[in-house]
This record gives C-alpha cells, structure tokens and sequence, in this order.
C-alpha cells in the first residue's frame, strides 16, 4: 500500500489498541526511516492458518498491511454499519490480535485505505464520495487534512506526504497540517494507480499511465516537496496493458511489480502476467525487467523486500477459482524457492493480497468470500524457516465489539 488537519472538533482517540504508536513534531523535511527490519533472505518460507479479520454483516474490501516495528498495521473498508467506513486493526505475527479496532471517519461512506509508517506515526489517507483525506496517527490526536475535494486513486508516503489524481493530473502534497502546503503537479495524463514511497533521502512514485494502443508503467523521483528528480522512467516495455503498480525500496534500488495483459489479438483469453523490473538509484532505464511465469492469470500484485530478496503476492485464477498466491525472488528478481498459496479456505472471488516484512517473515492479508456471501479480510503470516505460528482462536468480542473511533473532521 497521509494526514491532517484543523478541525471542528477536537479528534479524539478513545483506541484501546493504538497506544504503541509514536509520535513527535514533524521535521521541515522528512528524515531517514529510524526503524527497519533486519535484512535477511527467507528460506524454506511457510504459510500459517489464515485469521479472519472481520465479521462485518457486508462486505469488506481494499486491506493494506505494513510493519511498524512492532506489530502488522491492517486498514480496510467494510459495510458493518449502512454505510462503508475505514477500520484500522494492529495483529502480532502470531496471528493474536492487540487491542480493539479504530474506526476512521470524517463524514462517512469511507473507503480505498492507504497506510504509511515513517518510524514516527502511523498515516492512513481515504476516499470519501470524491473528497480525500489524510490523518497522521501518533501520540497526539490531529484533525485530518482534506487534499482534495474532488479526487481519485490517494496513496500515503509517510513523513504527512501523498500523491492522488485529480481532473487529468496527478498531485503530491507534503506539510501535514500545514494549510499553506500547496499541491504539486507531478504528471498529466490518464493516469491509474499511483503509489508513493520514501526511501530515507527521497519520494517515488509509479503509475499505470495511458499511451497509444494500451498503457505503461512510469516512476519519478521527487525531493521531499514533491520537485521531480530527474526524468521520468519508462518501467514497462511491452505493448498492451500494464498497471496496478506496486514499488519498493531496498536500501539500494527500486524493485517494481505489475500485471500486463497482451494486446486481445495476441491474447484472446486476456490472460494477466506478472511483470518484475529493477529500477537503479539514478538513471533513466530498469536495470532489468523480466516476466514471472507464476501459477494462472495475475490480475492483482503485491510486493515487499526484506533487503536481501522481494516477495510477490498476487491472485491467480484458473478454471478451478482464484487464490492467494506467495513467491520469493533473489535480489537479481529471479524467482527462488517453489509457489506458495496462502489462503486455506475455498473461495470464488478472492481479491486485493498485500505484503510487508518484518524481519522474521512476510505478512499478508487480502479479502475472499470462503464463508459464502460477501468477503471478509483474512490474515497469514508466511514464517522463514519454521513452521508459522497457529492464529489465537477469536473471541465473541472480537466478533462483535464495537470499534473505537477517530472523529477526523477537518475545517471546510
């Protein structure tokens, strides 16, 4: 897989479950990352039992998952209520959950969560009907910021920083709660998924752009104030469709994951692969790029790095369903090791998989319907070595408690 503003009302925090989270004044421009996770290989990595994270009467969709150096941070957006709102959950990697959920909301029909941690606080950024929102959480409730009124696609980079589409244009804005902070324009065009990251000494961001006869994927560097660093980078090589992009940052180059579609008369079943690209740390091209001939059509990617190798989720799809898939890849981008599927329950629509180290193994999380009816977001923690962890068995308050809230109204 943003931040704050002044508000009506103070933004209260009433979480039983986020008190581990640390906060601080915001630097004039964002600093290296304090906290990572040891750099290490995974072999011989094992899926654990998967944790069902919600019960929401309806549906629930969009998970993210990061490592905050403590727990996993999950967000998501479910129909528990009569409208859908943004929930927040903290997991240990032994599948126990820590505290009760948090609930994010401004107005409501709250939806496409983004979570950053940049070792200070924790920023979740959401879509609101066509307003956008970030919120910083820490040790101190702040009031939301409102980026925009009218946009699309907000992704969170840390240090109170996002990128989103608006009217043809993508924009970054940086400066939390900072009314003066002005959006930059960072590119124009029919632009789709971006995503934003920070590296400790600059932002990226890649996206699935439009061009003749099919789209491309893009990255830029951009200083902390969201000035482009160099020119932008043709990530993509091939005719046809290319998106859903995902980035990360290794200590030492971009790794970047995607989906393509060949052009229909190349492609008549309009099969998705998996795409993989080396971006070095200056320069105009991939260092290299290759396909990834995993298990069925990959319509949906998930990346994440332990500094010495990445990791892909994705959902492959054959005639027998779809299911979460996990698979290592060297620091080259090769693949290493045999495929993993991570959910173990059937489902037929199974969907949204997304990754994040923490040192000892990869946590996943997504959204399937294996219960029948609508989908649930659903937990595994992919253990190196050793056989993963049992998840603790939920209780009934897990099932039915209600969720602390945060009440992120800012100023209109």
């Amino acid at each position: 897989m943003p931040q704050l503003k002044n508000v009506h009302r103070l933004a209260t925090l009433l979480a039983v479950g986020l008190v581990g989270l640390l906060g601080c004044a915001p630097p004039k421009a964002p600093a290296p990352i304090p906290q990572m996770p040891p750099k290490q290989a995974c072999p011989a990595p094992s899926a654990g039992p998967n944790l069902r994270v919600t019960y929401a009467a309806g549906e629930s969709n969009s998970p993210d998952i990061l490592w905050d150096g403590n727990y996993f941070r999950i967000a998501w957006w479910d129909l528990r209520e009569r409208e859908p709102m943004v929930y927040l959950s903290r997991i240990t990697e032994t599948a126990h959950r820590i505290g009760g959920e948090l609930k994010v909301f401004n107005n409501a029909l709250a939806k496409s969560p983004d979570i950053a941690f940049d070792g200070r606080n924790l920023e979740i950024v959401w879509q609101e009907r066509e307003k956008l929102y970030l919120l910083s959480l820490g040790d101190r409730p702040y009031p939301a910021v409102l980026l925009s009124p009218s946009g699309a696609m907000v992704s969170a980079g840390g240090w109170d920083a996002a990128v989103w589409v608006e009217k043809g244009a993508m924009l970054f804005r940086s400066g939390g709660q900072n009314a003066g902070s002005k959006p930059v324009v960072v590119a124009m065009g029919e632009i789709e998924n971006p995503q934003l990251l920070w590296t400790g000494t600059e932002y990226a961001v890649v996206w699935s752009n439009a061009v003749a006869g099919g789209r491309d994927i893009l990255l830029q560097r951009l200083d902390s104030r969201g000035g482009r660093r160099g020119p932008v980078v043709k990530v993509s090589g091939l005719r046809g469709q290319a998106s859903h992009p995902v980035a990360v940052w290794n200590g030492k180059e971009y790794g970047v994951a995607w989906t393509h579609a060949a052009p229909l008369e190349e492609n008549r079943k309009q099969r998705f692969q998996l795409f993989f690209a080396r971006v070095p740390a200056l320069g105009t091209m991939p260092e290299s790029t290759r396909s990834l001939d995993f298990f069925g059509s990959a319509d949906q990617v998930s990346l994440a790095t332990s500094g010495e190798e990445y990791a892909v989720s994705w959902v492959g799809a054959d005639q027998a369903g779809t299911s979460i898939y996990f698979h290592r890849l060297s620091d080259r981008g090769e693949p290493v090791g045999e495929t993993i599927q991570v959910n173990d329950g059937a489902a037929q629509v199974v969907g949204s998989p997304t990754l994040a180290w923490n040192g000892r193994g990869y946590g996943v999380t997504w959204h399937d319907d294996r219960y029948g009816g609508d989908s649930e977001i659903f937990f595994s923690f992919v253990s190196c070595g050793e056989k993963a962890p049992e998840p603790a068995t939920p209780s009934p308050a897990d099932a039915g408690a209600p969720a602390s809230r945060v009440d992120a109204s800012p100023h209109r």
